[in-house]
């Protein structure tokens, strides 16, 4: 009868612990409800087994001790609660099981490791056989424990962790001379946790904005006109045809600075006639960029002429060359 109450004051508890996380819950458009709160709150599933020992003198004829321990909990902020019911025998005479209540605080040390330190009460009913006389000794009790230990993240949904818990006041009976002893045990475990609804557990929420972001990148740019003809300064159809996609360019910058050299070959006795028609060349492109949106204010013209007793057809031509800045857009 008494581990009947102990049952029901555990699963009480555990009703109270998700009534106050439904409570402090923000409020939503629709009612919120029971199974809601569990998989709002992160519900999961843990099991694990270990090896315990008493302190000091391990007991009357007692084997080595090992634990099996089933809980379910729910991960609020700060805290994780767990029920769970946990049971430890020697596999011979000794069995002790019960309820346990548990919770603790959990610090990440990185996205998958983790460390945490918790607390609770252990509500145990503990037999004791006495093969020689065919009997055994029943005692029960509360047995408050402290734990420590860490968990690694396997997946997006199982987790491994050690625990190290020390139990205190925990009764022993001796079934050879009838006493009972209070003792302290110390039992290490390895769990794997179940946390199925952990990708559910923040809801996705519409981006307001984002802010663009821009940058200034530098541009050069070199155009060399087609070779003009013998004495000629006008523009040929194939060269407005060039310029005009070189403007198309020019355009898209933020900033630039034009130079417009314009070239002619010149033999010495005529070097001055030469670098006229050089001069006019220059002149017509820049007046051709001028006239399709170009500022003139940002228009440099320069001549080059290349003096020679032979002809030099290749230097009968105009550059452009153009600095600037862009403004790209970030990735």
């Amino acid at each position: 009868m008494k581990f009947i109450k102990i049952i029901l004051f555990a699963l009480s508890t555990l009703v109270v612990d998700l009534a106050l996380a439904e409570e402090a819950a923000p409020p939503n458009d629709h009612e919120i409800s029971f199974v809601d709160t569990l998989i709002d709150n992160e519900l999961y599933f843990k099991v694990g087994g270990g090896l315990a020992k008493f302190n000091g003198h391990q007991g009357p004829k007692m084997n080595d001790i090992t634990s099996l321990k089933y809980s379910i909990g729910i991960a609020t902020q700060p805290l994780n609660f767990e029920l769970g019911y946990r049971n430890l025998s020697d596999g011979n005479s000794y069995n002790m099981h019960g309820i346990d209540i548990y919770t603790k605080h959990n610090w990440s040390l990185s996205r998958d490791v983790g460390v945490f330190l918790g607390a609770g009460g252990y509500f145990y009913q503990s037999e004791m056989n006495n093969p020689s006389k065919k009997s055994s000794f029943t005692t029960s009790g509360i047995a408050p424990y402290l734990s420590i230990g860490s968990r690694y993240a396997l997946s997006e949904f199982i987790d491994v962790s050690i625990q190290f818990d020390q139990m205190f006041n925990v009764d022993v009976v001796d079934p050879y001379i009838n006493k009972t002893e209070t003792k302290q045990m110390r039992q290490i475990s390895l769990s794997f946790v179940l946390h199925p609804w952990s990708g559910n557990k923040y809801e996705a929420k519409p981006i307001q904005h984002i802010q663009e972001v821009s940058f200034e990148q530098q541009v050069d740019l070199a155009e060399n006109s087609g070779i003009y003809r013998y004495d000629v300064a006008e523009l040929e159809p194939t060269m407005k045809s060039q310029l005009l996609q070189l403007v198309n360019r020019i355009e898209r910058l933020e900033t630039y600075d034009i130079r417009v050299t314009g070239g002619a070959d010149s033999k010495p006795m005529y070097l001055s006639h030469n670098t006229d028609l050089a001069q006019r060349r220059a002149i017509a492109v820049a007046d051709f960029l001028i006239q399709h949106g170009i500022q003139k204010d940002y228009i440099q013209i320069e001549v080059m002429v290349t003096e020679n007793e032979e002809d030099d057809p290749s230097a009968r031509k105009v550059e452009i060359t153009v600095h600037g800045t862009e403004i790209m857009p970030s990735l």
